[in-house]
């Protein structure tokens, strides 16, 4: 029989005696786990997909902003640099002096050009100075260009000059001596921004979606090993209790705090009894047990208050088919990691040795009474010389005190403590 003092390990040894809860729980996670294992990979690749779609609507939706922005702001340049021309015309001032010191910096931000043109559509002015060769808009926008005849104002637009450029421009007229003011603005700066930020969100999104296989991977990988270790727990289990079966014993744990008993399959096969994956109330417990063998509240006041490091009791538990069976078990009590007060400990079915036992008794007795009731004197010694059995014609022939006990003792012993009879016939019995 195991020893108790090894029953706290196996009930916390991982694959052998588990209480019932705690491996609902366990398993109810690995199945939650091994159901949810073949459908991550699909839910990682819709997210993955899904981030990949909303980041491109996202960075369309900025390309888009970012024309509509560079639309605007050209047009707000447009009447602000012609509200600026048409200002100093009326008050005279002089126009000699340049564009980039008679505007603002801003107005070239971003790689915008600005050109203004007198009445005969000659470039009067230029901002950046000098950033074109064309001596005309015509040269600029191409001869008859819409942009060029489209009235007092026209609306921005994205349009290619004749160099090829992609840009958005805006002509606006001026009143007499001057002819127009264009505010061109190159669409590669707008895009170079938008790129910028693209790549941001790209490599956000890289590597979330990195760091989300990674993950995946590292839980298929664990659950993987997890389910190997599941696998191999239960083997372990499985082999455990064919043991404690064949070994006709099983382990059992008893939470004392709540009042709870958890018996392993081995021990239920031993009552005859349906394993239960629940445990059992100390009432249900105590139903079990003969009523002579002593209550579980005196073994539990034993063991806390006496802390008595192993306990060993028998007791004769009902089996299903309506008769007794002894058992005995061996416990210490254990203190759990939450602080609960545990008895834990195996259980051997001795039924068969206490039958074992009681045949022994009768026989010795019947023995005993057998050799009592003979008329001559009777005793028996064994290879060691020590007496064995022997009757009171024996005692009353050697003048043996009564009031002793002699099983067990040498012959010698018994013989100093003896009046040996005198004799008074020989008979050699070497002459026959």
């Amino acid at each position: 029989m195991a020893h108790s003092a090894n029953a706290s390990a196996y009930a916390e040894a991982p694959g052998t005696f588990v209480p019932a809860a705690k491996q609902k729980s366990i398993h109810a996670g690995f199945q939650a786990a091994r159901y949810l294992r073949p459908g991550l990979p699909v839910l990682v690749a819709c997210f993955a997909a899904t981030l990949a779609l909303l980041s491109y609507l996202w960075l369309s939706h900025l390309r888009h902003d970012a024309l509509q922005d560079a639309i605007s702001e050209i047009e707000i340049v447009a009447i602000a640099v012609a509200a600026q021309i048409e200002a100093e015309r009326k008050q005279q001032r002089s126009t000699q002096s340049s564009f980039e010191q008679r505007f603002p910096g801003r107005v070239g931000a971003r790689g915008r050009r600005v050109a203004v043109s007198d009445s005969s559509g000659k470039i009067a002015g230029l901002l950046p100075p000098a950033h074109t060769a064309a001596s005309t808009l015509e040269e600029i926008f191409g001869a008859s260009h819409p942009i060029l005849t489209l009235g007092e104002i026209s609306a921005p637009a994205r349009i290619r000059l004749p160099t090829g450029e992609d840009v958005i421009a805006i002509v606006r007229k001026l009143e007499a001596p001057l002819g127009h003011v264009a505010v061109i603005q190159p669409v590669e700066p707008i895009m170079a921004e938008w790129r910028a930020s693209a790549w941001r969100l790209i490599l956000v999104t890289t590597g979330i979606s990195i760091l989300l296989t990674l993950l995946t991977m590292a839980f298929l990988w664990q659950t993987a090993r997890a389910q190997d270790a599941l696998s191999a727990c239960e083997k372990i289990t499985l082999r455990m209790e064919s043991a404690l079966a064949h070994g006709h014993c099983g382990l059992w744990d008893w939470d004392i705090a709540r009042g709870r008993i958890h018996l392993s399959g081995s021990l239920y096969r031993i009552i005859g009894r349906e394993p239960r994956k629940e445990a059992i109330s100390v009432g249900d417990f105590k139903s079990l047990l003969h009523p002579n063998d002593g209550g579980l509240l005196e073994i539990a006041e034993q063991a806390m208050i006496q802390r008595t490091p192993i306990l060993d009791r028998e007791f004769r538990f009902l089996h299903a088919s309506g008769h007794w069976i002894w058992v005995r078990a061996r416990a210490e009590l254990d203190k759990s990691r939450n602080g609960d007060m545990h008895l834990i400990g195996v259980a051997l079915d001795i039924t068969e040795q206490r039958r074992l036992q009681e045949i022994s008794k009768n026989a010795i007795e019947r023995l005993g009474d057998a050799i009592e009731t003979t008329s001559e004197a009777f005793v028996l010694w064994d290879a060691d010389n020590r007496l064995v059995i022997h009757n009171s014609i024996f005692r009353q022939f050697m003048e043996l005190p009564g009031n002793m006990c002699f099983e067990g003792m040498h012959y010698d012993e018994v013989m100093a403590l003896a009046t040996l009879p005198v004799v008074t016939t020989t008979h050699d019995i070497s002459a026959q």
